[in-house]
């Protein structure tokens, strides 16, 4: 399977994947706005960029659910599972392998109510960010992996013993949180890992926030 192979198939609404496949392809599903069931199977090792999406500003999927990561997944590349705004459980099997998510991975899933994170997690990567606001211009350094999951009320990271440090913006704009459960072995939480001090995740579309 090549990158983008499905791109743009809007009438697309379920995908069963073979089980020989260890890679899923950048931007396999973008803008397949109304694939409602996708069906990853074990064996398949690491999930490509920008599954769903290119960009933060893409149209977002609106069908997708629940996901089921195999346990063989090693890997989530960058902006993995953005944009998937009905996005409301994902269960990682048990027995995960999971070892680095990358940033931005579950950007923009606005409807996700709760995450529990595997023990076998061993890190989550960052980026330079800029952007402009107000006629001003912003740079951070951060995750961003959950930002903008308004839903989220329920996080369980106690697991994560290899987990030592929350990087910024990782759940920036999780303003529902309820329960934070922390890794065991956690030294550092960086500055607005929780937060949004420029109320940069405020500048949502119509379409975010009538999903508030």
């Amino acid at each position: 399977l090549g990158t983008s192979c499905f791109s743009g198939c809007t009438s697309l609404e379920e995908a069963i994947l073979p089980a020989a496949l260890k890679e899923l392809p950048n931007a396999i599903f973008s803008n397949c706005t109304n694939l409602r069931n996708l069906t990853l199977q074990e064996g398949l090792e690491m999930i490509g960029q920008y599954i769903f999406s290119t960009t933060a500003t893409s149209t977002p999927n609106v069908g997708l659910k629940e996901l089921v990561i195999p346990a063989t997944v090693r890997e989530f590349s960058r902006g993995a599972f953005m944009n998937l705004s009905a996005l409301e459980k994902v269960t990682f099997t048990e027995g995960s392998r999971l070892e680095i998510m990358a940033y931005y991975a579950f950007r923009n899933c606005y409807k996700l109510q709760s995450i529990t994170l595997p023990a076998s997690l061993k890190e989550l990567t960052t980026v330079i960010a800029s952007w402009a606001k107000d006629g001003g211009s912003y740079r951070t350094y951060g995750g961003l992996h959950f930002m903008n999951c308004y839903a989220l009320k329920y996080i369980d990271m106690s697991a994560c013993e290899n987990i030592t440090e929350i990087p910024t913006r990782t759940f920036g704009g999780c303003t529902q949180v309820e329960t934070l459960l922390l890794p065991p072995n956690l030294e550092v939480i960086h500055d607005y890992a929780f937060a949004d001090p420029l109320g940069v995740v405020n500048e949502a579309s119509d379409a975010m926030r009538s999903l508030k």
